[in-house]
């Protein structure tokens, strides 16, 4: 603490006047100081040696941001994936008694890692391929979503949600003898 008041008082003093004074006290602590003391020892400063930094012309209309981390997030500009669902279509109703179909989505651009099929939110499948093969889903309205997981373990892309359809016929409906 007592470095940076002394660190605050120094600023200051290099500011208020143009002499410096160093002090040094019975303990061995250093004191600047810009009022001459008995002991003192005037220090010479040249103008080159104060830390000034210019100010960055930058557009009046571009957000004010620092140069280096704008530079760093446009070296590491990562690729924009895209990931959708081909098949089935949203909104498709498919009639199979055995809750059957298979979801295909597409990533551009390819990338190693590995796909996640989701059905009403809940973690149906994963696997490395964007072809999804099913069987047993129960009849109704359902939503289905794929998202991509980066080796790394990040998700990296996720599909817009498709709603489907599912029919089944019904057991309760007999045919006429």
């Amino acid at each position: 603490m007592r470095t940076i008041v002394l660190c605050m008082l120094l600023v200051i003093s290099f500011c208020a006047s143009s002499k410096i004074y160093k002090v040094v006290n019975e303990d061995g602590t250093v004191v600047y100081t810009d009022k001459f003391q008995a002991g003192a020892e005037e220090m010479t400063m040249s103008s080159t040696s104060t830390n000034t930094v210019s100010s960055l012309n930058t557009p009046s209309n571009s957000p004010t941001l620092s140069t280096t981390s704008s530079t760093k997030k446009q070296e590491r500009k990562r690729p924009n994936y895209s990931l959708s669902i081909l098949q089935p279509a949203n909104e498709a109703t498919i009639r199979d008694n055995n809750g059957a179909f298979h979801v295909v989505a597409e990533l551009t651009p390819l990338v190693a890692g590995r796909f996640q099929l989701f059905i009403d939110g809940e973690l149906i499948q994963t696997q490395p391929n964007p072809r999804f093969s099913l069987q047993g889903i129960e009849r109704g309205e359902h939503q289905l979503q794929v998202k991509f997981k980066h080796s790394s373990g990040k998700i990296l892309a996720s599909s817009p949600p498709v709603v489907i359809y599912l029919h089944q016929a019904s057991k309760l409906i007999t045919p006429a003898q």
